[in-house]
């Protein structure tokens, strides 16, 4: 007698920005890069909510905010998200990379085995579009892609017009 398989049930405890995170670092390991930066999650998330609102009209999570920075929008949002995954699902490591000043910050996933997304099957399609446009490109090609969506066009014409950097949402 077959006994039926056990589905798994979605992570009832973590937010959607946390699932996004997830999904976005599993993505980059079954495509061969073992993990990515911050810099490149903060990105990502970004490029994600852009393509989004520009497609769909609204925004993928709502209550993700990104504010103006030198490096292209940033979130709070973000970091507040991966603290409470480090050590769970997230491993966390540092190490030199050619051409930074800095060491960089590592995100790979972990003990995903009992994990479901929760995401429908039209929003991994889209996901996954976007997530293979740019998931194989460095910090810096990243950063260009970035200043050249409709957002930041918009704050840079301000800023040009105004002659001062714009502070708050975008």
């Amino acid at each position: 007698m077959n006994t039926p398989k056990k589905e798994k049930q979605p992570n009832k405890d973590i937010s959607m920005l946390q699932e996004l995170i997830l999904y976005i670092l599993k993505f980059s390991q079954e495509r061969g890069i073992d993990n990515l930066s911050k810099f490149q999650i903060m990105k990502l998330v970004y490029l994600i909510e852009s393509e989004h609102r520009k497609y769909v009209g609204k925004p993928f999570i709502v209550q993700t905010k990104f504010q103006r920075d030198k490096n292209g929008p940033i979130s709070k949002d973000i970091y507040h998200a991966i603290e409470p995954l480090k050590g769970k699902y997230i491993k966390v490591s540092e190490s030199e990379t050619e051409g930074y000043d800095y060491p960089r910050t590592c995100h790979r996933t972990i003990n995903m085995d009992k994990f479901t997304f929760s995401f429908t099957k039209e929003q991994k399609i889209f996901l996954n579009c976007i997530l293979d446009d740019y998931i194989k490109l460095p910090q810096k090609e990243l950063r260009k892609i970035i200043y050249n969506t409709e957002p930041m066009k918009k704050i840079l014409t301000q800023e040009e017009k105004t002659h001062k950097k714009v502070h708050g949402d975008i």
